[in-house]
């Protein structure tokens, strides 16, 4: 009889020294961020899986299961749809007997018919039915999009005690007909509980056709009284770009090394031989976890994953057709369990090939692991690895996520069912975007005092998510911001907005102030901050120049006082100021007090005047005007005269209404 604790999935707490673990390669994969279970003891992060945009956000969203929560019922399990946008519970739903440990093993079946539901299947192995202790179910929930509703669709049991049934699920089109299928596991099927050897069988339903007393087509099983434990594991695969599955035996085998089977739909059979370890080990357990569906070592053909993670340090072994070996990978420490869970995802490094990801959750005193391989590369390079902290079993589960940031790259879900005494964690982490070039900045204005100079940015990243910086600076060269952000401009850098989410182009109006000196540089630059996604922007700018004499009223409130002043760049002769509440006209020359100058204003007054500043470079500011509050709604109208410039007043009409 084999060891029940093993193949039920319960994790060891075997202590061993801490991992020496595999460097990091790339240093712009991030954490995007994680997500916690609900309550101590929950296991959230079991098992997951993607289930694309299902509340239309243009963010994918993903599943996630706690079998261990007693939210509802102790230990009845709960499943639960995830936000790619905000990591929120779109919907969740919950096991409805204790113990049951419903999401064991899930897949998406998606929709059946066109009814627009989307079809889950979560397993509880471990629930006592009619049919006997342990004799399991299978229950395939719907999720209604309009109403964000999940809820319970059909439910599959087990025919006896001990059958286990749904200790593995997965989705496939096993009738030909369009519409996904289901695969169940069960490891004792026709067996009693006790006293007989697992053998294993993997029914088959179509979901589109259930009924109250489906028992399943076209069953496979393992070897008889073999005890290999046929169906432990499977998931989808493409063979031979057809439907089938890769079946995971982990106690294949007389001295338990394990084995992976090929199902073929086309054919309704087994291929064999049977997938082994090339070097097949005591007790590896190969086929304890299983991945396939797409190359991953760039040669043109599927790729086939199984793990071993008893074997020593741990073992994963990949295979293609025609049943040929391809690479294997070992863990860094014994014990450590490289290989606990595996997953392809899509491809995080640019080179055309999908990627292997491994979980080794007992690494480092159950700290745990888990790393990204190019397995295309002949080094098998580490893309990516990260571990956890103390008894986290950080890499108990892995699974892509589809694109939840919208980086166009599908991101990474790693479980650590340890974390805060049990409650258990979900991480998410992104490989690097893909390097479209730089930000494009353009700068479009004449640099005048008072002028508003339009920053433009093109080329953001697709679907935003993030913050823009606007820095503007003194001169060109190299300096770091006060958000600690590289920048190509330095001198007196400042933080002039952040815009969020600003989409793929995004503009800022900066005012330039009168108090900037004549001549000086101004450089502009942008940075864009996606999480830790960092992009930033050609630069961009231009010296201020002096407009020649320029006027500013400084307020615009009635009853309040105003303040009249000048400003220009180069050593002037005196200037006068006037004002006048009549509207302007051009005929309205020789009107002005002082002498025959043309203005054009009408009835205006004088305001003030610097007097004789030719040796300065003349900044003039009025004594306080008083504003009556009478004046509220009434538009007054001023301008600026030069000794030295009989013909024509010096500064356009300035024109304020009174507020």
């Amino acid at each position: 009889m084999k060891n029940l604790q093993l193949f039920l999935c319960t994790i060891g707490l075997a202590a061993i020294s801490t991992a020496s673990l595999i460097a990091q390669s790339q240093d712009d994969w991030v954490e995007w961020g994680h997500v916690d279970g609900l309550n101590q003891g929950d296991s959230f992060g079991s098992s997951m899986s993607p289930l694309g945009d299902v509340n239309n956000d243009s963010h994918d969203d993903y599943l996630v299961s706690s079998p261990q929560s007693s939210s509802y019922l102790r230990r009845a399990g709960e499943l639960s749809i995830i936000s790619g946008k905000n990591d929120s519970i779109i919907a969740s739903v919950s096991g409805s007997s204790i113990g049951q440990q419903m999401g064991y093993s899930i897949c998406v079946l998606g929709e059946h018919d066109g009814d627009g539901l989307l079809k889950i299947a979560a397993s509880s192995p471990f629930s006592n039915t009619n049919n006997g202790m342990f004799s399991g179910v299978v229950n395939i929930y719907a999720f209604d999009p309009s109403t964000s509703e999940l809820y319970l669709w059909q439910e599959l049991a087990g025919d006896n005690a001990g059958a286990m049934f749904g200790v593995s699920v997965a989705a496939l089109d096993n009738d030909g007909d369009g519409d996904l299928d289901l695969a169940v596991g069960s490891l004792g099927d026709g067996k009693p509980l006790v006293g007989q050897p697992l053998d294993g069988s993997i029914r088959f339903f179509d979901v589109s056709n259930l009924g109250a007393d489906e028992t399943g087509t076209n069953p496979q099983y393992g070897v008889e009284d073999s005890g290999e434990m046929f169906g432990f594991a499977m998931c989808y695969a493409d063979i031979n770009n057809g439907e089938g599955l890769l079946i995971g035996a982990p106690f294949a085998n007389a001295d338990n090394s394990g084995a992976a089977i090929l199902y073929q739909a086309s054919s309704n059979q087994l291929l064999m031989p049977p997938l082994e370890d090339p070097l097949p080990t005591a007790n590896a357990n190969l086929g304890f976890a299983v991945a396939a569906g797409s190359d991953i070592t760039g040669d043109g053909k599927a790729d086939f994953i199984a793990s071993a993670p008893n074997a020593g340090t741990g073992t994963v072994v990949t295979w293609r057709l025609p049943l040929e070996v391809g690479q294997s990978l070992n863990g860094s420490n014994s014990g450590e369990k490289f290989g606990y869970s595996v997953a392809i995802t899509i491809d995080s490094n640019f080179n055309n090939s999908d990627d292997l990801v491994v979980g080794a959750p007992e690494a480092g005193n159950d700290n745990g692991r888990f790393a990204v391989y190019d397995m295309s590369s002949l080094d098998q390079t580490v893309l990516h690895s990260a571990s956890g902290s103390s008894g986290q079993l950080f890499g108990s589960a892995v699974a892509t996520a589809g694109d939840i940031n919208q980086s166009t790259k599908s991101e990474i879900l790693v479980g650590a069912i340890g974390t805060n005494n049990g409650t258990g964690r979900v991480y998410i982490y992104s490989p690097p975007e893909e390097d479209i070039g730089a930000i494009e900045l353009e700068v479009v204005g004449n640099y005048e005092w008072e002028t508003d100079m339009n920053l433009n940015a093109t080329n953001l990243s697709q679907g935003g998510g993030g913050n823009l910086y606007w820095y503007m600076g003194s001169q060109a060269g190299s300096s770091v911001s006060s958000e600690g952000y590289n920048l190509d401009i330095s001198g007196n850098v400042q933080l002039l907005a952040i815009t969020g989410n600003p989409g793929v182009q995004a503009q800022y109006t900066y005012t330039i102030p009168d108090t900037i000196a004549d001549g000086q540089l101004l450089v502009f630059q942008v940075v864009e901050d996606r999480s830790g996604f960092i992009r930033s922007s050609t630069i961009d700018g231009g010296n201020v120049v002096d407009p020649g004499v320029t006027m500013f009223v400084d307020g615009n409130q009635a009853g309040a006082q105003i303040q009249v002043r000048t400003k220009w760049g180069l050593p002037n002769s005196p200037v006068y100021i006037y004002g006048s509440a009549a509207t302007p006209s051009g005929s309205a020359s020789n009107s002005a007090p002082d002498g025959n100058w043309d203005l054009n204003l009408r009835n205006a007054k004088p305001i003030g005047s610097p007097g004789d500043q030719s040796n300065l470079i003349g900044n003039f500011t009025s004594a306080p005007i008083n504003v009556p509050a009478s004046l509220s709604g009434v538009t007054a109208y001023f301008q600026a005269y030069d000794w030295d410039f009989f013909e024509s007043a010096l500064t356009p009409v300035l024109v304020v209404t009174f507020q």
